[in-house]
């Protein structure tokens, strides 16, 4: 996984970032402050005594690995913190840039495997995964970086499909906003197929109407707004 982190000013763990792996794209390596590492140290790395942010802004796409993309992913990512940085006082926020690998050879395993109904199979070249995030303290903070995390996310969007093959249709469900409507993007012989069994087993959808939770089976094909 790599991370494309802004706390705030000062760059995360820079002694790592002398040693960053070579075999990274260059054009990734270009773009700090960066990490490749686990999950741990990207996201414990909040200083102690500030209190957490009480909102968070997420989405994802499925992007071609391919240099361009990411790059400009990254550099919207930096006009991005600009933004916000002028917008909130003592840059009291949190941003991160996500790439993580979805190679073919994963899915093809998969596959041999028995496969599943997210519909990844479709995928014909190596992906990455692309997951926005952006914390903040106020809900008036929130409705402003709402508005301009999804702009990045859109731009990135429409520039990947201006390279070939470059936006993948699949979206990853646990990165999604809930506009994203991710269940819709797994096929149409998955979707019939999840509504079939959820139409046998509960019949009374009960589970659709009465448990809490986003993303029903029932409402493939109408995101929540």
């Amino acid at each position: 996984m790599t991370a494309v982190v802004a706390p705030r000013a000062a760059p995360l763990f820079p002694e790592r970032l002398r040693d960053a792996d070579s075999s990274m794209s260059p054009a990734l390596r270009s773009h700090r402050p960066m990490i490749s590492g686990s999950h741990s140290p990207i996201f414990g790395k909040r200083p102690r005594g500030r209190p957490s942010p009480r909102c968070e802004i997420w989405f994802t796409l499925t992007l071609k690995n391919d240099a361009r993309i990411l790059t400009y992913t990254s550099a919207l990512h930096d006009q991005l913190v600009a933004d916000l940085t002028a917008f909130i006082p003592g840059q009291d926020f949190i941003t991160k840039c996500m790439f993580q690998h979805l190679p073919t050879i994963a899915i093809q395993n998969s596959v041999a495997a028995g496969g599943n109904v997210m519909g990844v199979k479709r995928q014909q070249h190596n992906g990455i995964l692309f997951h926005a995030i952006a914390m903040v303290m106020t809900n008036e903070q929130e409705t402003f970086v709402y508005h301009k995390v999804k702009m990045w996310v859109d731009s990135v969007a429409e520039f990947a499909r201006g390279i070939e093959g470059g936006l993948l249709e699949w979206r990853y469900l646990n990165y999604a906003n809930k506009i994203q409507d991710p269940r819709a993007t797994y096929g149409e012989e998955n979707i019939k197929g999840m509504q079939g069994v959820a139409a046998k087993y509960d019949p009374d959808q009960v589970f659709q109407r009465l448990c809490p939770g986003g993303f029903k089976v029932s409402a493939i094909g109408t995101p929540s707004k």
